[in-house]
Order: C-alpha cells, then structure tokens, then sequence
C-alpha cells in the first residue's frame, strides 16, 4: 500500500427523517369527470395517459379542495333524489363517505406548508377520436389517494440537529462556535438533498442548522440550503421493479405476521428465501401455439 497520505475528496451522509407523527392514508376508485378532468389538466407528462398527478401546492391543493367539495354536494343531492336510497355505486367507485373525509381533510386546516399531498393514479383508458380524428388514450377510471399528517414532531426536530452538531464535531473537531457560518465557500460546497415530503425536508433542514451552527426558524434553511426539486426527487424516490417486488413480498409478510391467528412456534412465520433476481418466483404459464414464452 501506498504510504502517501490520502485526501477526503468528499463526505456523504443518508440520514433518515427524524421523529414524526402518524401518517393516514385515504384511497378510492373514481370515475367522476371533474378528477379525471384535473388529472388530464395537471400530469406532468401530457402524452403518457398513464402518467400519475401529485398534488402539493397550495394553489393546486385550494382548486382540489373545491372540486372535491362541489363533487361531495352533487354526489349528496343524487343520493337525496333516489327517494331514501342511500345506496352508491354498486361497484364501490366515488364513495361518499370518503370523500366527505377528503373534505374534512381538505378544510381543517389552512392550506399551507407541505404535509399534505393527494396523488391521482389512472387505472383504465379507452381509445377516443382527438383532434384531426387521431385516436389517443383517454383515462376513464383512476385510483383517489390523500396522504396527510407525518409531520416532524419537536423530538424529530432536536434529533436532527442534534445529530448535525456532532456530525460537524467529528469531523470537524479543530471548528468552534460560529466558525463555519464564517466560510462561504465551505456552505456552498455543501449539497443537501432531500424528497418531497415535508418530514425529510424539515429534517434536512434541522440537520443543517445543527452541523453549520444556524440559529432560526426551518422555513429560511429549507429555501436556502435544502435541494428538492423533481429531478432529485426521481432520484431518491425511483425504485426498480425487483426492489418494489421486494418491498412487497417483505410487506405482505410483515402483513401476515400482524394478522395471523396462530402460534408463532416451530417456524410458520419464518421468511421465504430470497429469489434470484431476474427469475420468475412462479412457474411460467404455458404458451398457447404459435406464440412466444
């Protein structure tokens, strides 16, 4: 080995978010024109009908907020007018009672910071003359999902600076006191990156307030210092299709470890072996003559 002493090009930390408070999630199937309308209006990518909308601005949340409260009066005046029916769609879309929770939701609380996101998932598409007569893909049926609470509680937030402190105490034993806010060129050197979620962008934020000896509000910290725009989103938050496989495989089995009814003894619960990526974890069907495996 070399005996010339070497040189830290470069330190990285993956931090996970601190201490939160309980996440909900609401989910519903919808065929109303109005959502449907919002999700053609608003995905990211207007040529793939397939492409999923998130909505987390304030001005995008507000306008959902008052489509979701004109389509709970309308659905609530067409159960009025079925003479005592009280009865919905027989095959479970646009449930009243959820989206009077959307409602609720929606309402509590001024719309504002970033706890608060609904996600709109197409689910079926049908061809339809456009423009020109051109067919192209229009979405007829998609999933409804509101994700809101799992904010970063005080402890969550104290943990995060507490861990900055002795992040730059380690490695910067020979700094004290105030003398990294001194040195420009040493914070624009460093790169915080954070997903769209507000516990990670406030524990990013906490964390840099801790390891640059900030003094403060988060707010100023996450606008300044915190990076997260929808590139490093895609980069945080992708995962491959054998790592959501995965995910699954360990939920589900987490899922009947929770729910079972048995006896946890001689190994009944014990996890599968792992498979091999790029195998089938199922035999292959048979293929009907003349086509391909």
């Amino acid at each position: 080995l070399s005996q010339t002493p070497g040189e830290v090009l470069c330190v990285v930390a993956l931090i996970r978010h601190g201490d939160r408070t309980p996440k909900e999630k609401l989910k519903f199937m919808t065929k109303d024109p109005a959502f449907l309308q919002l999700l053609e209006e608003y995905r990211v990518d207007a040529r793939d009908p397939r492409a999923e909308l998130k909505v987390r601005s304030v001005e995008r949340l507000t306008r959902m907020r008052d489509v979701v409260a004109r389509v709970v009066a309308r659905t609530e005046a067409a159960r009025a007018g079925r003479a005592g029916d009280v009865s919905d769609d027989p095959d479970g879309y646009d449930d009243l009672d959820k989206l009077r929770m959307v409602k609720q939701v929606l309402e509590a609380r001024k719309i504002e910071g970033i706890n608060r996101k609904i996600q709109i998932k197409p689910t079926k598409w049908e061809a339809r003359a456009g423009e020109g007569g051109a067919p192209r893909q229009c979405i007829t049926e998609a999933q409804f999902i509101l994700k809101w609470g799992g904010e970063l509680t005080a402890l969550g937030e104290a943990q995060a600076e507490h861990l900055g402190m002795v992040f730059r105490k380690v490695l910067y034993p020979g700094e004290f006191g105030g003398v990294l806010r001194l040195h420009a060129t040493y914070r624009h050197d460093l790169k915080i990156y954070a997903s769209e979620e507000g516990r990670v962008q406030m524990t990013a934020a906490a964390f840099a307030k801790g390891f640059l000896d900030l003094v403060g509000h988060l707010t100023p910290v996450v606008a300044s210092l915190v990076n997260k725009d929808a590139k490093i989103t895609r980069m945080l938050d992708e995962t491959p299709d054998a790592g959501r496989a995965a995910m699954d495989a360990a939920k589900a089995h987490i899922n009947k470890v929770l729910t079972a009814n048995e006896s946890m003894e001689h190994g009944a619960f014990d996890l599968p072996p792992p498979s091999v990526p790029g195998t089938a974890s199922c035999p292959a069907a048979a293929a009907a003559p003349g086509e391909e495996p």
